[in-house]
């Protein structure tokens, strides 16, 4: 009999650090897992309407176009679409609808309202990112917002020094702030719930194609002082020879380049110049 309680004890004993390991290593597993039963709850939902993210018992104070008496949320969503310079409403229990100028889920106007649903239109485009739509990137996060939109999610990158893009999901609502965010590479996924958005960088030049912290050491034919990047692309393309430049960022040096690659023993990190290829017609 002691025997079989010991057995049974050591059992219970495997059982709960089994449970205990899993909850450690499972995290992300248990994180997704949240994040696909949000994402049901979010599609089933009879309340949503196309083309706007709703959020639930909030309100956003003011702002206010025109109100709607005794109508419903796809009427309202209508009256909102009419107008150019609608970018949200209100609806509340009392089938009372407020159609306005702003809607965010930041500022002090964004408040809790048990009796209010607020919904945001969306919009695809985001001034100053370049949009991928149905992709992700993965990896790379800074930090995570919940409950979240595209433009405010952009505005939390914008204040973020380090923060290169957004991935944004479409059925949560997360919003991930990335450090490294690009259109090519492995991490650059396909995801049908996923809203990717790149920094455009004021460093970019047109007609070129950009490597941040690169260097190409030689074939230099022609440099340049005290000048920007414009001006040292707009040279380079008055030149048939001129395949790319090497700009030093800190004493502002234009180096015009004969040959222009990213591979071979010329092309180097460098943090204090940026490489810069003419694109491909």
């Amino acid at each position: 009999m002691r025997q079989i309680v010991f057995l049974y004890s050591v059992l219970i004993l495997i059982q709960y650090f089994s449970i205990q390991n899993a909850e450690v290593t499972d995290e992300l597993d248990n994180e997704l897992l949240l994040q696909e039963l949000d994402r049901r709850n979010v599609k089933r939902s009879p309340y949503d309407v196309p083309g706007y993210d709703r959020y639930p018992n909030r309100d956003y104070y003011g702002f206010d176009i025109q109100k709607f008496e005794n109508t419903d949320r796809h009427s309202c969503a209508e009256e909102c679409n009419e107008l150019s310079e609608c970018k949200a409403f209100v609806f509340n229990k009392i089938n009372t609808c407020f159609i306005k100028t702003r809607g965010s889920t930041s500022g002090a106007p964004y408040m809790k309202n048990n009796f209010g649903e607020l919904f945001i239109k969306r919009t695809d485009e985001i001034i100053g990112y370049t949009h991928y739509p149905k992709m992700d990137y993965n990896l790379h996060d800074i930090r995570k917002l919940v409950n979240s939109n595209p433009h405010d999610c952009a505005d939390e990158c914008n204040d973020e020094p380090k923060c290169k893009g957004i991935v944004f999901n479409i059925y949560n609502k997360y919003c991930y702030l990335k450090h490294e965010a690009k259109p090519e590479g492995k991490y650059f996924l396909n995801n049908h719930a996923g809203q990717l958005y790149i920094k455009d960088s004021i460093y970019d030049v047109d007609g070129f194609n950009r490597y941040e912290g690169r260097d190409f050491c030689g074939k230099s034919f022609e440099t340049f002082h005290e000048i920007d990047r414009e001006d040292c692309g707009a040279l380079c393309k008055s030149s048939v020879k001129c395949q790319g430049f090497v700009f030093v960022t800190m004493v502002q040096k234009c180096c015009l380049k004969s040959v222009a690659r990213t591979y071979g023993e010329n092309f180097k990190e460098n943090p204090d110049t940026d490489f810069y290829i003419r694109a491909k017609a």
